[in-house]
């Protein structure tokens, strides 16, 4: 264990273990005087004691105000904007300290104020799962029956073509989204 005791100056642990069994005995004086001084110690412990428990109240005797049981709104810590952005501004510097010198400079400019709000608002709209799966979907299957045409009757391939197919089945995926969001409402 790194459990240590620190002693001052020159102190030592008496160990009886180590000096045997009958080494103890001796170390204790039985001597009369000494054992008349224990026995008036024990005399004044017990008249101290008596004499805290004729002064001590009973806990039944005991009233609580309600003013203290309630805690005061005065005490209460109100969470403004100002303290969640301190907050967030410390946890974000803790991090960054953290991070090494090529992560540094992409963090400090991920967040940035305009840069985080656009990202928020990108992730609640171009980043729906639905969209994106619609749009995978789409144009997986849109652009394997384009291609298969355009080989089969002889026309050249337009790659522009997967770009729309991949919109059309976002706004698809969105939609459906949508009305599955509202039918399971009702």
């Amino acid at each position: 264990m790194s459990e240590k005791l620190n002693l001052p100056g020159n102190a030592e642990i008496y160990h009886p273990e180590e000096h045997g069994p009958d080494h103890s005995s001796e170390k204790i004086d039985t001597s009369p005087e000494i054992q008349g001084t224990v026995h008036e110690n024990k005399h004044k412990i017990e008249s101290i004691r008596e004499a805290a428990n004729k002064e001590a109240e009973k806990s039944e005797h005991i009233i609580i105000d309600d003013d203290e049981k309630q805690p005061q709104l005065s005490d209460q810590a109100y969470v403004s904007k100002e303290l969640k952005t301190m907050a967030y501004n410390r946890l974000l510097g803790r991090a960054q300290k953290n991070l090494n010198p090529f992560q540094k400079p992409i963090s400090k400019f991920m967040h940035q104020p305009v840069v985080e709000k656009a990202s928020e608002i990108t992730a609640t709209t171009i980043g729906r799962p639905s969209g994106i799966l619609g749009g995978g979907i789409m144009a997986l299957v849109g652009s394997t029956v384009y291609y298969y045409l355009t080989k089969h009757y002889g026309y050249n391939y337009n790659f522009s073509v997967f770009i729309l197919l991949l919109a059309a089945g976002f706004g698809t995926g969105w939609i459906i989204e949508l009305l599955l969001k509202r039918l399971h409402k009702k």
